[in-house]
Formats: C-alpha cells, structure tokens, sequence
C-alpha cells in the first residue's frame, strides 16, 4: 500500500505532540496528500478502538502490532515512501553498564545493523 492510497480517506490522528504524528505531518506534506482528520487522540490504543468502530484510518508504528487482534483491525505496510524513526540508546552518563544492560546494548546494535 502507498500513502498516495490514502489520500483522502478520514484520518484518525494522534495528537500534534506526538513524534508519531509530526513524522506523519512531514510525509504528507511532501507528498501533497490529503487525511481530512476526523478524530484526534493520544493513544495507540484509542486510534485502534476507532478504527474498529469504522471512524476512519490511521497510521502507527510496526511496535502497534502486538494489539491488532484485540482490536479486530488489519495492517499493510505503506511503501513510496518508506518512512522510518531514529531510536537511541539512553545510558546515565560516567556510569558503567551492567553485563546484562552491555549485553542488551549489544544485542540491540547488532539486531538494527542486521537489519538493514
């Protein structure tokens, strides 16, 4: 599925703060796309409810998954284009890591650099 499939279709967004929904914001933007948004929420969990009920679409992150069969809703992944999130490893600083948290780090890098 592109985002250019969704151009018009009513959009169930979260919350202008969400980094989710300013990423969102980017893409439609530069791709001259159109949600007309007839819900706005916080929650992955509340966007999830309404598409049930038939409210509209949304767009979440692949980590929404988990919850898609007790919502009773479908996912396809959007192409053209692809879009993707930074994430980050956050450690105290001048503090060492435990060998369980130094394993989970590395772990972690080794996952997203195979990923690719």
């Amino acid at each position: 599925m592109t985002w250019a499939d969704l151009d018009g279709e009513p959009f169930i967004a979260l919350a202008p703060a969400s980094p989710m929904r300013k990423l969102i914001d980017n893409v439609i933007h530069q791709q001259g796309i159109h949600l007309p948004i007839s819900n706005e929420v916080s929650f992955a969990t509340t966007v999830l409810s309404l598409v049930h009920a038939g409210l509209g679409l949304s767009v979440l992150p692949m980590n929404n998954h988990p919850y898609l069969p007790a919502f009773e809703v479908h996912a396809a992944e959007l192409e053209e284009p692809v879009v993707t999130r930074t994430i980050s490893i956050f450690t105290q600083k001048d503090k060492s890591l435990s060998p369980a948290s130094a394993a989970f780090m590395q772990f972690l890098q080794n996952f997203v650099k195979n990923a690719t």
